[in-house]
């Protein structure tokens, strides 16, 4: 409630009396009394009197007599009291009245106190200072009340603030180094409220879900759901073609990273935040299928927390719809019949059902957060630098493995190099630079005529591998230390290569 104290009223301050009484001598009478301490305003009737406090400041305090033509005072102290503007003004009725229901009445109306006629100016003086001085002091304490509402508003605010953008901040590091662009996480998280408040009142999901904060909690952490994928290697993270076993185990992981980084963070700051066991549950969970089959833990049912099982519909149906920069968006219908082929398999059947009456939402959300050419562009840049850093590195690694390969053996081991065969070299399709170039590298990423270009320098360098194993195992010093300049210099061809498709790649 707003105070009703002026701004420039202070304990120094001259407080305004409205004084209303239909007799003209009574309110001579109190003016002579309150003139000089007081400013002084009158009316002569109720209806006089409302008017006055309508159009200008209300006063500070009202003596109103109680029998007048018209609107009495007991009615004028009514409308006072329903007004939140003049709800605070301390009222004094001034009566000839004595019987002790009609005092019963005015107090109970909210009138503060009551001083009977003929007046005592000694009596209605003190009475009045009495009751100025207890509204300033109530006013006062609104007003610091008031203050404090604010800072804490305030404050709060901030805390908000800085939890949406921590959670962006996290979002968008994952995205940097994902396939998917900065829209997945708008649409997702949209998809996630939307089935939300639809299921607010299923019996199923009431306890948890009617409650707008509880919604606004996972609105804003459904953007961290894949945040553990930071810790997946790029050759694995951004690679468009079907894993490899061995490849999905290490994506698997992305789940529980996430959880990780923000149980690490937790334990930094030494907090236990609401938002931070949502954003947990979404980010380890979201893998999980209602029918047990899924990761990291092949929980089942519900035993899958409600929010992550939200989740996993929203981001299933987005990577269905979505553009990607290796592949077209599928058609919703096509989506939302896989989605529905999944109900009691993949996806709880309720969210299932509370999507099929969503789905005008759901595509409405997919095309005002749609990914622009451009965007699609500047993701397709990003994914294919990441790639040309990734084929560095493991082109770096590729080189030193072929040149130790055969000196560790040799000098650490003491194998006979005569007893050494082409074999004991690794495979080129199994190097780590060859296992990039089969998956990626051969991919339309940037220049393939770039990328093709590497193909047969990567063959020679292990040809040349090759080549230094039989002239060690000659024992051909010279023609090992050529093969050794000589595959160097391929590789150092190879890294130009991957220089050439995207100049702001990593040095060496």
């Amino acid at each position: 409630m707003q105070p009703t104290v002026q701004a420039d009223k202070s304990p120094t301050a001259q407080p305004t009396i409205l004084a209303i009484d239909d007799s003209p001598d009574n309110l001579s009478l109190l003016t002579g009394l309150l003139k000089g301490r007081y400013r002084v305003k009158v009316a002569n009737s109720g209806e006089r009197a409302l008017e006055l406090l309508a159009a200008g400041p209300v006063p500070d305090l009202v003596l109103l007599d109680v029998i007048m033509p018209g609107i009495d005072g007991h009615e004028v102290c009514r409308r006072l009291k329903a007004d939140p503007r003049t709800h605070d003004i301390p009222v004094i009725f001034l009566t000839s009245l004595s019987d002790s229901h009609d005092e019963t009445l005015g107090l109970e109306l909210g009138a503060a106190d009551y001083i009977a006629k003929p007046i005592s100016p000694p009596i209605l003086l003190a009475r009045v200072a009495t009751h100025l001085g207890v509204k300033f002091m109530q006013d006062l304490l609104r007003e610091q009340n008031h203050g404090l509402e604010l800072e804490v508003l305030r404050r709060t605010a901030e805390v908000v603030a800085s939890q949406d953008v921590t959670i962006h901040a996290l979002a968008s590091l994952a995205e940097t180094r994902d396939l998917e662009t900065g829209n997945h996480i708008r649409r997702t998280q949209r998809y996630v409220r939307a089935l939300a408040e639809a299921l607010r009142f299923h019996p199923r999901f009431a306890a948890y879900l009617n409650q707008d904060s509880m919604i606004e909690l996972l609105f804003k952490c459904a953007p961290l759901h894949d945040i553990g994928k930071v810790g997946i290697p790029d050759h694995i993270l951004l690679k468009p073609g079907r894993y490899e076993p061995q490849e999905f185990e290490i994506m698997k992981r992305h789940p529980t990273l996430g959880r990780e980084a923000i149980e690490r963070a937790e334990e930094d700051l030494e907090v236990d935040l609401p938002f931070l066991k949502v954003a947990k549950d979404i980010v380890y969970y979201h893998h999980e299928k209602w029918d047990g089959s899924g990761y990291p833990q092949g929980l089942a049912g519900d035993a899958i927390p409600m929010s992550a099982r939200l989740m996993a519909l929203a981001d299933v149906y987005d990577a269905l719809i979505s553009r990607r920069v290796y592949k077209a968006g599928m058609s919703h219908a096509m989506a939302a019949e896989i989605i529905f082929e999944g109900s009691g398999r993949h996806f709880d059947p309720d969210v299932v059902e509370a999507f099929r009456g969503l789905q005008t939402e759901f595509q409405s959300i997919a095309k005002q957060y749609a990914d622009s050419e451009h965007e699609i562009h500047e993701k397709l840049l990003q994914i294919r630098k990441l790639h040309c850093d990734s084929a560095r590195l493991l082109m770096l690694k590729a080189r030193e493995e072929h040149i130790h390969f055969i000196e560790h053996v040799l000098a650490e081991q003491g194998k006979d190099p005569a007893a050494m065969t082409g074999e004991t070299l690794l495979d080129e399709h199994h190097c780590p630079f060859g296992k990039w170039y089969d998956t990626e590298g051969r991919m339309s990423f940037g220049e393939r005529s770039a990328f093709k270009a590497i193909e047969p320098l990567h063959t020679l360098a292990h040809r040349v591998a090759r080549n230094i194993l039989d002239a060690r195992r000659a024992r051909k010093d010279d023609a090992v230390a050529a093969l050794n300049a000589e595959l160097r210099d391929v590789n150092e061809q190879i890294l130009a290569r991957i220089q050439d498709i995207d100049p702001a790649a990593s040095g060496h």
